[in-house]
Protein backbone atom coordinates (compact mmCIF):
# COMPACT_ATOMS: atom_id res chain seq x y z
CA UNK A 1 0.00 0.00 0.00
CA UNK A 2 1.36 3.28 -1.03
CA UNK A 3 0.82 6.50 0.52
CA UNK A 4 -1.80 8.58 -1.23
CA UNK A 5 -1.61 12.34 -1.31
CA UNK A 6 -5.30 12.34 -2.27
CA UNK A 7 -6.63 10.26 0.65
CA UNK A 8 -8.78 12.31 3.05
CA UNK A 9 -8.14 12.24 6.83
CA UNK A 10 -10.13 11.27 9.63
CA UNK A 11 -11.42 13.77 11.88
CA UNK A 12 -13.23 12.68 15.22
CA UNK A 13 -16.62 13.05 15.34
CA UNK A 14 -17.77 16.81 15.96
CA UNK A 15 -19.21 18.18 19.23
CA UNK A 16 -23.00 18.47 19.34
CA UNK A 17 -25.05 21.51 20.77
CA UNK A 18 -26.21 20.66 23.94
CA UNK A 19 -23.30 17.70 24.70
CA UNK A 20 -20.69 18.87 27.52
CA UNK A 21 -17.53 20.06 26.39
CA UNK A 22 -14.55 17.73 26.16
CA UNK A 23 -12.71 16.99 29.34
CA UNK A 24 -9.88 19.27 29.88
CA UNK A 25 -6.84 16.95 31.40
CA UNK A 26 -5.18 17.46 34.90
CA UNK A 27 -1.90 18.47 36.04
CA UNK A 28 -1.67 15.12 37.55
CA UNK A 29 -2.72 13.03 34.10
CA UNK A 30 -0.35 14.96 31.96
CA UNK A 31 2.56 14.16 34.64
CA UNK A 32 1.57 10.64 34.47
CA UNK A 33 2.00 10.17 30.89
CA UNK A 34 5.49 12.15 31.20
CA UNK A 35 6.59 9.48 33.36
CA UNK A 36 5.47 6.93 31.64
CA UNK A 37 6.81 8.29 27.99
CA UNK A 38 9.75 8.38 30.19
CA UNK A 39 10.20 5.49 31.11
CA UNK A 40 9.16 3.90 28.12
CA UNK A 41 11.74 5.67 26.02
CA UNK A 42 14.32 4.07 28.75
CA UNK A 43 13.02 0.33 27.95
CA UNK A 44 12.84 1.19 24.45
CA UNK A 45 16.44 2.63 24.13
CA UNK A 46 17.97 -0.18 26.30
CA UNK A 47 16.75 -2.85 23.64
CA UNK A 48 19.17 -3.51 20.98
CA UNK A 49 17.31 -6.99 19.33
CA UNK A 50 15.20 -5.71 16.81
CA UNK A 51 11.75 -8.08 17.62
CA UNK A 52 12.76 -6.67 21.29
CA UNK A 53 12.11 -3.62 20.41
CA UNK A 54 8.93 -4.05 18.34
CA UNK A 55 7.34 -6.07 21.03
CA UNK A 56 8.01 -3.09 23.68
CA UNK A 57 7.07 -0.54 20.99
CA UNK A 58 3.37 -2.91 21.13
CA UNK A 59 3.30 -3.76 24.52
CA UNK A 60 3.96 -0.52 26.56
CA UNK A 61 1.79 1.70 24.18
CA UNK A 62 -0.93 -0.48 25.39
CA UNK A 63 -0.14 -0.50 28.81
CA UNK A 64 0.16 3.79 28.67
CA UNK A 65 -3.01 4.24 26.77
CA UNK A 66 -4.57 1.65 28.82
CA UNK A 67 -5.66 0.11 24.83
CA UNK A 68 -7.47 -3.56 25.00
CA UNK A 69 -5.99 -4.66 21.80
CA UNK A 70 -3.54 -3.84 19.78
CA UNK A 71 -1.46 -4.45 16.23
CA UNK A 72 2.00 -3.16 14.70
CA UNK A 73 1.97 -3.55 11.30
CA UNK A 74 5.55 -2.75 9.34
CA UNK A 75 6.30 -2.62 5.57
CA UNK A 76 7.53 -5.20 3.50
CA UNK A 77 10.50 -3.95 1.59
CA UNK A 78 9.98 -6.23 -1.01
CA UNK A 79 6.50 -6.07 -1.61
CA UNK A 80 5.72 -2.59 -0.19
CA UNK A 81 3.18 -3.93 1.02
CA UNK A 82 1.70 -3.44 5.23
CA UNK A 83 1.96 -6.90 6.98
CA UNK A 84 0.84 -7.45 10.77
CA UNK A 85 3.98 -7.99 12.64
CA UNK A 86 2.84 -8.28 15.96
CA UNK A 87 -0.74 -8.41 17.63
CA UNK A 88 -2.41 -8.31 20.94
CA UNK A 89 -5.72 -10.00 21.48
CA UNK A 90 -6.67 -9.38 17.94
CA UNK A 91 -8.68 -12.50 15.96
CA UNK A 92 -6.57 -14.20 13.75
CA UNK A 93 -9.50 -13.85 11.22
CA UNK A 94 -8.82 -10.05 11.78
CA UNK A 95 -5.69 -10.04 10.80
CA UNK A 96 -5.80 -10.69 7.28
CA UNK A 97 -5.81 -8.62 4.99
CA UNK A 98 -9.42 -9.10 3.40
CA UNK A 99 -11.02 -9.78 6.86
CA UNK A 100 -9.08 -6.64 8.25
CA UNK A 101 -12.51 -4.11 8.59
CA UNK A 102 -10.63 -1.32 10.26
CA UNK A 103 -7.68 -1.98 7.38
CA UNK A 104 -9.39 0.08 4.64
CA UNK A 105 -10.64 2.93 7.06
CA UNK A 106 -8.38 4.50 9.31
CA UNK A 107 -4.72 1.95 8.88
CA UNK A 108 -4.81 1.97 5.28
CA UNK A 109 -5.35 5.87 5.49
CA UNK A 110 -2.79 6.98 8.33
CA UNK A 111 -0.37 4.82 5.93
CA UNK A 112 -1.41 7.15 3.00
CA UNK A 113 -1.00 10.41 4.85
CA UNK A 114 1.32 9.92 7.40
CA UNK A 115 -0.89 11.32 10.00
CA UNK A 116 -2.34 9.91 13.52
CA UNK A 117 -6.29 9.23 14.08
CA UNK A 118 -8.09 9.31 16.79
CA UNK A 119 -11.54 7.96 16.84
CA UNK A 120 -13.47 8.81 20.07
CA UNK A 121 -16.33 6.91 19.22
CA UNK A 122 -16.33 4.50 15.79
CA UNK A 123 -20.40 3.87 16.39
CA UNK A 124 -21.51 7.11 15.55
CA UNK A 125 -18.86 7.80 12.91
CA UNK A 126 -20.45 6.96 9.44
CA UNK A 127 -17.50 5.85 7.91
CA UNK A 128 -16.48 3.18 10.63
CA UNK A 129 -20.27 2.70 11.84
CA UNK A 130 -20.87 -0.30 9.13
CA UNK A 131 -17.48 -1.80 9.47
CA UNK A 132 -17.78 -5.59 10.49
CA UNK A 133 -14.96 -5.53 13.26
CA UNK A 134 -16.66 -2.82 14.59
CA UNK A 135 -20.22 -4.30 14.72
CA UNK A 136 -19.22 -7.35 15.93
CA UNK A 137 -16.67 -6.44 18.16
CA UNK A 138 -18.41 -3.71 19.61
CA UNK A 139 -15.70 -1.25 19.21
CA UNK A 140 -15.92 2.28 20.68
CA UNK A 141 -12.72 3.68 20.41
CA UNK A 142 -9.68 3.38 17.76
CA UNK A 143 -5.93 5.27 17.71
CA UNK A 144 -3.80 4.74 15.13
CA UNK A 145 -0.19 6.44 14.43
CA UNK A 146 2.19 5.72 11.59
CA UNK A 147 5.81 5.54 12.80
CA UNK A 148 8.50 7.29 10.97
CA UNK A 149 12.29 6.66 10.37
CA UNK A 150 13.40 10.42 9.78
CA UNK A 151 10.89 11.45 6.48
CA UNK A 152 10.21 7.29 5.28
CA UNK A 153 7.58 5.47 6.62
CA UNK A 154 7.79 2.04 7.91
CA UNK A 155 4.79 0.86 10.17
CA UNK A 156 1.36 1.67 11.62
CA UNK A 157 0.45 0.75 15.39
CA UNK A 158 -3.20 0.21 15.69
CA UNK A 159 -4.81 0.05 18.98
CA UNK A 160 -8.51 0.24 19.80
CA UNK A 161 -11.17 -0.38 22.61
CA UNK A 162 -14.86 -1.58 23.46
CA UNK A 163 -17.32 -0.02 24.31
CA UNK A 164 -16.92 -0.84 28.21
CA UNK A 165 -14.03 -0.15 28.28
CA UNK A 166 -13.86 3.24 27.67
CA UNK A 167 -12.73 5.64 25.15
CA UNK A 168 -9.12 7.22 23.96
CA UNK A 169 -8.74 10.49 24.93
CA UNK A 170 -6.15 13.67 23.25
CA UNK A 171 -3.47 12.86 25.64
CA UNK A 172 -3.34 9.64 24.82
CA UNK A 173 -3.21 10.42 20.93
CA UNK A 174 -0.22 12.59 22.10
CA UNK A 175 1.80 10.36 24.25
CA UNK A 176 1.02 7.63 21.51
CA UNK A 177 2.55 9.42 19.13
CA UNK A 178 5.67 10.50 21.84
CA UNK A 179 6.80 6.88 21.70
CA UNK A 180 6.30 6.15 18.32
CA UNK A 181 8.91 8.78 17.82
CA UNK A 182 10.99 7.11 20.34
CA UNK A 183 10.50 4.02 19.13
CA UNK A 184 11.76 5.33 15.38
CA UNK A 185 15.01 6.00 17.48
CA UNK A 186 15.31 2.29 19.10
CA UNK A 187 14.51 0.86 15.97
CA UNK A 188 17.19 2.39 13.89
CA UNK A 189 19.52 1.47 16.52
CA UNK A 190 18.56 -1.59 16.40
CA UNK A 191 18.36 -1.92 12.89
CA UNK A 192 21.93 -0.26 13.09
CA UNK A 193 23.25 -2.54 15.41
CA UNK A 194 21.57 -5.94 13.78
CA UNK A 195 23.31 -4.37 10.66
CA UNK A 196 26.83 -4.27 12.48
CA UNK A 197 26.28 -8.03 13.83
CA UNK A 198 25.46 -9.27 10.06
CA UNK A 199 28.28 -7.17 9.05
CA UNK A 200 31.05 -8.40 11.50
CA UNK A 201 29.37 -12.17 10.94
CA UNK A 202 29.52 -11.83 6.94
CA UNK A 203 33.42 -10.57 7.45
CA UNK A 204 34.42 -13.18 10.01
CA UNK A 205 32.58 -15.70 7.61
CA UNK A 206 34.84 -14.58 4.53
CA UNK A 207 37.85 -14.19 6.54
CA UNK A 208 37.58 -17.88 7.07
CA UNK A 209 36.63 -18.90 3.91
CA UNK A 210 39.49 -16.43 2.46
CA UNK A 211 42.24 -18.31 4.55
CA UNK A 212 40.53 -21.76 3.58
CA UNK A 213 40.90 -20.83 -0.32
CA UNK A 214 44.42 -19.38 -0.13
CA UNK A 215 45.45 -22.75 1.71
CA UNK A 216 43.75 -24.60 -0.94
CA UNK A 217 45.96 -25.94 -3.98
CA UNK A 218 44.03 -28.71 -5.78
CA UNK A 219 41.85 -27.60 -8.36
CA UNK A 220 38.70 -30.25 -7.42
CA UNK A 221 39.04 -29.65 -3.89
CA UNK A 222 39.09 -25.62 -4.66
CA UNK A 223 35.76 -26.63 -6.69
CA UNK A 224 34.56 -28.39 -4.03
CA UNK A 225 34.50 -25.39 -1.16
CA UNK A 226 33.44 -22.79 -3.47
CA UNK A 227 30.14 -24.56 -4.64
CA UNK A 228 29.72 -25.26 -0.62
CA UNK A 229 30.56 -22.16 0.95
CA UNK A 230 28.37 -20.78 -2.27
CA UNK A 231 25.28 -22.78 -1.51
CA UNK A 232 26.05 -21.56 2.69
CA UNK A 233 26.21 -17.72 2.11
CA UNK A 234 23.25 -17.33 -0.19
CA UNK A 235 21.29 -20.03 1.08
CA UNK A 236 20.65 -21.12 -2.12
CA UNK A 237 19.83 -25.02 -4.17
CA UNK A 238 22.60 -24.44 -6.31
CA UNK A 239 25.81 -23.54 -7.53
CA UNK A 240 27.98 -23.96 -10.50
CA UNK A 241 31.52 -22.95 -11.56
CA UNK A 242 32.16 -21.58 -15.13
CA UNK A 243 35.35 -20.85 -16.94
CA UNK A 244 36.02 -18.98 -20.04
CA UNK A 245 37.43 -21.01 -23.03
CA UNK A 246 40.45 -20.37 -24.19
CA UNK A 247 38.46 -18.10 -26.96
CA UNK A 248 36.93 -16.17 -24.31
CA UNK A 249 33.29 -16.78 -26.12
CA UNK A 250 32.28 -19.82 -24.33
CA UNK A 251 31.34 -20.69 -20.43
CA UNK A 252 32.36 -23.82 -19.42
CA UNK A 253 31.29 -26.31 -16.10
CA UNK A 254 34.18 -26.93 -14.16
CA UNK A 255 33.22 -29.84 -11.45
CA UNK A 256 34.76 -31.41 -9.19
CA UNK A 257 32.27 -33.97 -10.19
CA UNK A 258 29.30 -35.08 -11.97
CA UNK A 259 27.19 -35.96 -8.63
CA UNK A 260 27.69 -32.16 -7.54
CA UNK A 261 25.65 -30.90 -10.87
CA UNK A 262 22.50 -31.18 -12.19
CA UNK A 263 25.15 -30.96 -15.17
CA UNK A 264 28.10 -32.44 -16.60
CA UNK A 265 31.63 -31.00 -16.68
CA UNK A 266 32.44 -29.56 -19.56
CA UNK A 267 28.74 -28.79 -20.95
CA UNK A 268 28.63 -24.68 -21.76
CA UNK A 269 26.53 -22.29 -23.55
CA UNK A 270 28.05 -19.30 -25.54
CA UNK A 271 28.51 -16.04 -23.21
CA UNK A 272 27.15 -13.66 -26.02
CA UNK A 273 23.36 -12.31 -25.18
CA UNK A 274 23.63 -14.25 -21.44
CA UNK A 275 23.35 -13.12 -17.74
CA UNK A 276 26.77 -14.28 -17.51
CA UNK A 277 28.10 -12.08 -20.46
CA UNK A 278 26.24 -9.02 -18.34
CA UNK A 279 28.54 -9.92 -15.77
CA UNK A 280 31.37 -10.41 -17.21
CA UNK A 281 31.38 -6.78 -19.26
CA UNK A 282 30.26 -4.42 -16.61
CA UNK A 283 32.55 -6.81 -13.71
CA UNK A 284 29.38 -6.85 -11.09
CA UNK A 285 26.74 -9.19 -9.67
CA UNK A 286 23.98 -9.80 -12.13
CA UNK A 287 20.71 -10.96 -10.57
CA UNK A 288 17.82 -12.09 -11.96
CA UNK A 289 14.62 -12.89 -9.53
CA UNK A 290 12.00 -13.82 -12.46
CA UNK A 291 14.78 -16.40 -14.09
CA UNK A 292 12.09 -18.56 -15.42
CA UNK A 293 10.80 -15.91 -17.95
CA UNK A 294 13.49 -13.16 -18.43
CA UNK A 295 15.31 -13.52 -21.34
CA UNK A 296 18.70 -13.11 -20.58
CA UNK A 297 18.93 -15.90 -18.80
CA UNK A 298 17.91 -17.94 -21.77
CA UNK A 299 21.56 -19.44 -22.03
CA UNK A 300 21.39 -20.58 -18.02
CA UNK A 301 17.89 -21.76 -17.81
CA UNK A 302 18.39 -24.32 -20.78
CA UNK A 303 22.36 -25.33 -19.09
CA UNK A 304 20.63 -26.34 -15.99
CA UNK A 305 17.71 -27.89 -17.21
CA UNK A 306 15.61 -29.93 -15.98
CA UNK A 307 15.95 -27.62 -12.57
CA UNK A 308 13.48 -25.02 -12.73
CA UNK A 309 14.97 -21.83 -12.01
CA UNK A 310 12.85 -19.11 -9.99
CA UNK A 311 15.88 -16.77 -9.36
CA UNK A 312 19.57 -16.39 -10.18
CA UNK A 313 22.59 -14.57 -9.07
CA UNK A 314 25.61 -14.40 -11.93
CA UNK A 315 28.89 -12.95 -9.85
CA UNK A 316 32.26 -12.17 -12.48
CA UNK A 317 35.39 -14.01 -11.32
CA UNK A 318 37.84 -11.46 -11.92
CA UNK A 319 41.43 -11.29 -11.39
CA UNK A 320 43.64 -8.09 -12.18
CA UNK A 321 40.77 -7.16 -14.43
CA UNK A 322 41.31 -10.60 -16.43
CA UNK A 323 37.97 -12.50 -16.40
CA UNK A 324 38.16 -16.12 -15.76
CA UNK A 325 34.43 -17.09 -16.04
CA UNK A 326 31.53 -16.92 -13.35
CA UNK A 327 29.93 -18.06 -10.32
CA UNK A 328 26.23 -18.95 -10.82
CA UNK A 329 24.07 -19.62 -8.05
CA UNK A 330 20.34 -20.08 -8.67
CA UNK A 331 17.06 -20.33 -6.60
CA UNK A 332 17.23 -19.01 -3.15
CA UNK A 333 15.33 -21.24 -0.77
CA UNK A 334 11.94 -19.22 0.05
CA UNK A 335 13.12 -15.58 -1.06
CA UNK A 336 14.72 -13.58 -3.86
CA UNK A 337 18.34 -12.67 -4.18
CA UNK A 338 18.89 -9.64 -2.69
CA UNK A 339 21.48 -6.34 -2.44
CA UNK A 340 23.13 -7.83 0.31
CA UNK A 341 23.41 -11.29 -1.62
CA UNK A 342 25.02 -9.17 -4.25
CA UNK A 343 27.56 -7.42 -2.00
CA UNK A 344 28.40 -10.55 -0.13
CA UNK A 345 28.57 -12.66 -3.45
CA UNK A 346 30.60 -10.28 -5.10
CA UNK A 347 33.22 -10.29 -2.44
CA UNK A 348 33.27 -13.99 -2.20
CA UNK A 349 33.63 -13.86 -5.90
CA UNK A 350 36.91 -11.90 -5.97
CA UNK A 351 38.50 -14.24 -3.67
CA UNK A 352 37.37 -17.74 -5.44
CA UNK A 353 38.70 -15.72 -8.40
CA UNK A 354 42.23 -15.67 -7.15
CA UNK A 355 41.56 -19.05 -5.66
CA UNK A 356 41.00 -20.55 -8.56
CA UNK A 357 43.61 -18.32 -10.74
CA UNK A 358 46.65 -19.33 -7.73
CA UNK A 359 45.70 -23.15 -8.35
CA UNK A 360 45.88 -22.64 -12.18
CA UNK A 361 48.97 -21.47 -11.66
CA UNK A 362 50.11 -24.04 -9.45
CA UNK A 363 49.01 -26.63 -11.58
CA UNK A 364 50.83 -25.41 -14.21
CA UNK A 365 53.93 -24.98 -12.41
CA UNK A 366 53.66 -28.42 -11.26
CA UNK A 367 53.38 -29.38 -14.95
CA UNK A 368 56.05 -27.59 -15.83
CA UNK A 369 58.49 -28.58 -13.15
CA UNK A 370 57.55 -32.57 -14.13
CA UNK A 371 58.43 -31.71 -17.79
CA UNK A 372 61.83 -30.08 -16.76
CA UNK A 373 62.31 -33.07 -14.43
CA UNK A 374 61.94 -34.95 -17.33
CA UNK A 375 64.28 -33.65 -19.37
CA UNK A 376 66.59 -33.01 -16.46
CA UNK A 377 67.20 -36.82 -16.24
CA UNK A 378 66.66 -37.61 -19.87
CA UNK A 379 70.14 -35.29 -19.92
CA UNK A 380 71.65 -36.94 -16.80
CA UNK A 381 71.36 -40.69 -17.94
CA UNK A 382 72.37 -39.36 -21.71
CA UNK A 383 75.22 -37.58 -20.20
CA UNK A 384 76.26 -40.55 -17.32
CA UNK A 385 74.65 -44.14 -17.76
CA UNK A 386 74.33 -44.15 -21.13
CA UNK A 387 77.67 -43.45 -22.34
CA UNK A 388 78.53 -45.55 -20.19
CA UNK A 389 76.31 -48.66 -21.01
CA UNK A 390 77.58 -47.57 -24.79
CA UNK A 391 81.50 -47.99 -23.92
CA UNK A 392 80.10 -51.19 -21.88
CA UNK A 393 79.04 -52.15 -25.51
CA UNK A 394 82.18 -51.32 -27.36
CA UNK A 395 84.12 -53.04 -24.74
CA UNK A 396 81.84 -56.46 -25.42
CA UNK A 397 82.37 -56.05 -29.39
CA UNK A 398 86.17 -55.96 -28.73
CA UNK A 399 86.46 -59.01 -26.41
CA UNK A 400 84.06 -61.07 -29.03
CA UNK A 401 86.52 -59.88 -31.79
CA UNK A 402 89.57 -61.21 -29.71
CA UNK A 403 87.47 -64.64 -29.24
CA UNK A 404 88.18 -65.16 -32.97
CA UNK A 405 91.90 -64.96 -32.00
CA UNK A 406 94.47 -67.91 -31.43
CA UNK A 407 95.66 -66.10 -27.72
CA UNK A 408 92.14 -64.69 -27.18
CA UNK A 409 92.55 -65.88 -23.20
CA UNK A 410 95.28 -63.75 -22.26
CA UNK A 411 94.16 -60.79 -24.55
CA UNK A 412 90.47 -60.54 -22.80
CA UNK A 413 91.61 -60.04 -19.50
CA UNK A 414 92.14 -56.19 -20.25
CA UNK A 415 88.49 -55.52 -22.09
CA UNK A 416 86.65 -57.64 -19.50
CA UNK A 417 88.14 -56.20 -16.41
CA UNK A 418 87.24 -52.43 -18.55
CA UNK A 419 83.81 -54.07 -18.91
CA UNK A 420 83.17 -54.60 -15.01
CA UNK A 421 84.40 -50.91 -14.40
CA UNK A 422 82.55 -49.27 -17.10
CA UNK A 423 79.07 -51.82 -14.92
CA UNK A 424 80.21 -50.80 -11.78
CA UNK A 425 80.78 -46.57 -12.68
CA UNK A 426 77.12 -47.25 -14.50
CA UNK A 427 75.37 -48.95 -11.33
CA UNK A 428 76.92 -45.63 -9.40
CA UNK A 429 75.76 -43.31 -11.74
CA UNK A 430 72.13 -44.61 -11.62
CA UNK A 431 71.94 -44.96 -8.47
CA UNK A 432 73.02 -41.10 -7.93
CA UNK A 433 69.93 -40.42 -10.45
CA UNK A 434 67.76 -42.63 -8.08
CA UNK A 435 68.94 -40.99 -5.36
CA UNK A 436 68.13 -37.42 -6.61
CA UNK A 437 64.52 -38.44 -7.03
CA UNK A 438 63.84 -39.29 -3.68
CA UNK A 439 66.62 -37.03 -1.41
CA UNK A 440 64.62 -37.64 1.77
CA UNK A 441 67.52 -37.74 4.22
CA UNK A 442 67.48 -34.16 3.67
CA UNK A 443 64.49 -33.67 6.01
CA UNK A 444 65.77 -36.44 8.68
CA UNK A 445 69.39 -36.03 8.86
CA UNK A 446 69.86 -32.45 7.45
CA UNK A 447 72.22 -31.06 4.55
CA UNK A 448 75.26 -31.44 6.36
CA UNK A 449 74.90 -35.21 7.08
CA UNK A 450 73.78 -35.71 3.30
CA UNK A 451 76.66 -33.73 2.05
CA UNK A 452 79.22 -35.56 3.75
CA UNK A 453 77.28 -39.26 3.28
CA UNK A 454 77.44 -38.22 -0.43
CA UNK A 455 81.04 -37.47 -0.39
CA UNK A 456 82.32 -40.45 1.13
CA UNK A 457 80.19 -42.29 -1.63
CA UNK A 458 82.24 -40.26 -4.44
CA UNK A 459 85.62 -41.05 -2.50
CA UNK A 460 85.02 -44.78 -1.71
CA UNK A 461 83.47 -45.31 -5.61
CA UNK A 462 85.83 -43.33 -7.51
CA UNK A 463 89.04 -43.60 -5.93
CA UNK A 464 88.52 -39.56 -5.19
CA UNK A 465 90.05 -37.73 -2.10
CA UNK A 466 87.42 -35.47 -0.97
CA UNK A 467 87.20 -33.27 2.52
CA UNK A 468 84.52 -31.84 3.15
CA UNK A 469 84.35 -29.19 6.15
CA UNK A 470 81.08 -28.25 7.83
CA UNK A 471 79.69 -25.93 10.40
CA UNK A 472 76.84 -27.11 12.21
CA UNK A 473 73.53 -27.57 10.90
CA UNK A 474 72.54 -24.27 9.08
CA UNK A 475 69.03 -22.68 9.57
CA UNK A 476 67.39 -23.50 6.25
CA UNK A 477 64.00 -23.95 4.67
CA UNK A 478 63.88 -27.76 2.71
CA UNK A 479 63.63 -25.56 -0.70
CA UNK A 480 67.15 -24.30 0.38
CA UNK A 481 68.50 -27.57 1.38
CA UNK A 482 67.45 -29.28 -1.53
CA UNK A 483 69.09 -26.41 -3.44
CA UNK A 484 72.06 -26.46 -2.01
CA UNK A 485 72.33 -30.27 -2.14
CA UNK A 486 71.12 -30.47 -5.99
CA UNK A 487 73.92 -27.64 -6.84
CA UNK A 488 76.61 -29.52 -4.54
CA UNK A 489 75.85 -32.63 -6.35
CA UNK A 490 76.05 -31.18 -9.84
CA UNK A 491 79.80 -29.02 -8.93
CA UNK A 492 80.70 -32.93 -7.71
CA UNK A 493 79.69 -34.92 -11.16
CA UNK A 494 81.42 -32.45 -13.40
CA UNK A 495 84.36 -33.23 -10.84
CA UNK A 496 84.34 -36.98 -11.46
CA UNK A 497 83.63 -36.87 -15.11
CA UNK A 498 85.96 -33.90 -16.03
CA UNK A 499 88.55 -32.80 -13.89
CA UNK A 500 90.36 -35.83 -13.20
CA UNK A 501 91.68 -34.21 -9.72
CA UNK A 502 93.48 -35.38 -7.33
CA UNK A 503 92.36 -33.30 -4.38
CA UNK A 504 88.78 -31.97 -4.20
CA UNK A 505 87.69 -30.01 -1.46
CA UNK A 506 84.09 -29.43 0.13
CA UNK A 507 82.68 -26.28 2.41
CA UNK A 508 79.37 -25.61 4.00
CA UNK A 509 79.51 -22.79 6.49
CA UNK A 510 77.66 -19.91 7.53
CA UNK A 511 78.46 -16.15 7.91
CA UNK A 512 76.06 -13.97 9.55
CA UNK A 513 72.82 -14.15 8.18
CA UNK A 514 74.47 -15.73 4.71
CA UNK A 515 75.09 -19.57 3.89
CA UNK A 516 78.13 -20.22 1.70
CA UNK A 517 78.64 -23.60 -0.19
CA UNK A 518 82.25 -23.91 -2.28
CA UNK A 519 83.44 -26.98 -4.14
CA UNK A 520 86.79 -26.67 -5.22
CA UNK A 521 89.43 -29.24 -7.14
CA UNK A 522 92.95 -28.63 -8.59
CA UNK A 523 92.08 -30.67 -12.10
CA UNK A 524 92.37 -29.24 -15.31
CA UNK A 525 89.97 -26.27 -15.27
CA UNK A 526 88.45 -24.87 -18.00
CA UNK A 527 87.37 -21.52 -20.11
CA UNK A 528 84.06 -20.24 -18.26
CA UNK A 529 83.78 -18.14 -21.03
CA UNK A 530 83.87 -20.84 -23.35
CA UNK A 531 81.41 -22.67 -21.41
CA UNK A 532 78.59 -20.13 -21.17
CA UNK A 533 78.90 -19.81 -25.08
CA UNK A 534 78.54 -23.42 -25.39
CA UNK A 535 75.92 -23.23 -22.92
CA UNK A 536 76.47 -25.99 -20.23
CA UNK A 537 73.44 -27.23 -18.88
CA UNK A 538 75.01 -28.69 -15.33
CA UNK A 539 76.54 -24.98 -14.84
CA UNK A 540 73.57 -23.04 -15.66
CA UNK A 541 71.27 -25.19 -13.47
CA UNK A 542 73.44 -23.98 -10.53
CA UNK A 543 73.30 -20.69 -11.63
CA UNK A 544 69.38 -20.81 -11.67
CA UNK A 545 69.18 -22.17 -8.10
CA UNK A 546 70.90 -19.75 -6.66
CA UNK A 547 69.16 -16.81 -8.01
CA UNK A 548 66.46 -18.54 -7.25
CA UNK A 549 66.98 -18.04 -4.11
CA UNK A 550 68.21 -14.92 -3.59
CA UNK A 551 71.63 -15.92 -3.52
CA UNK A 552 75.08 -14.98 -5.41
CA UNK A 553 76.76 -18.00 -8.14
CA UNK A 554 80.51 -17.70 -8.74
CA UNK A 555 82.20 -19.60 -10.85
CA UNK A 556 86.13 -19.51 -10.91
CA UNK A 557 88.28 -21.42 -13.53
CA UNK A 558 91.14 -21.29 -16.23
CA UNK A 559 92.55 -24.40 -17.92
CA UNK A 560 95.29 -25.93 -15.78
CA UNK A 561 93.82 -24.11 -12.82
CA UNK A 562 91.54 -26.24 -11.50
CA UNK A 563 87.53 -24.91 -10.52
CA UNK A 564 86.35 -23.44 -7.51
CA UNK A 565 82.19 -23.22 -7.73
CA UNK A 566 80.16 -21.04 -4.83
CA UNK A 567 76.90 -20.54 -4.24
CA UNK A 568 76.30 -18.20 -0.99
CA UNK A 569 72.40 -17.61 -0.15
CA UNK A 570 70.90 -15.95 2.24
CA UNK A 571 69.09 -17.41 5.40
CA UNK A 572 65.22 -18.51 5.14
CA UNK A 573 63.28 -15.44 6.88
CA UNK A 574 60.97 -17.89 8.43
CA UNK A 575 63.35 -20.53 10.04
Amino acid sequence: MEPDSNARHLEPPAQKNGEPPLPSFPLERQMAHLRTLREVSRKLNSKLDLEGVLTGVLDETIRAVGAERGCLLLVNSATGELEVHLSRRLRPSELTKHSFGFSRTVIERVWREGEPILTADALRDPELAEADSVINYALRSILCVPLHLHTKRIGVLYLDNRLRIGQFQEDDLALAVAIADQAAIALQNAQLHAELQQRLTEMQSVLAITRALVSEISLNNLLEFIIMQSEHLTNAEGTAVLLLDESGKRLEVASPGESWLPIQAGSGFSVQGSLAEQAITSQRVQISNQAQTDVRVASERALLHPVKLRSLLCAPLVVQNESLGVLLVWNKRDQIFTANDSRLMGLFADQAALALYNARLHDRNRRLAIEQERHRLARELHDSVTQSLYSIGLAAQTSLKLLKQPDSQARLRDPLEHILKLSRTALAEMREQLHDLHPTALTEAGLVRVLADHCHILKRQYALPIEFQADEEPPLSMVQRKALYYIAREALWNVVKHADATQVEVTLKAAGDQVILSVTDNGVGFDPLAAARKGTIGLRSMEERTKLLGGVFELQSRPGGGTRVTAQIPVAPDT
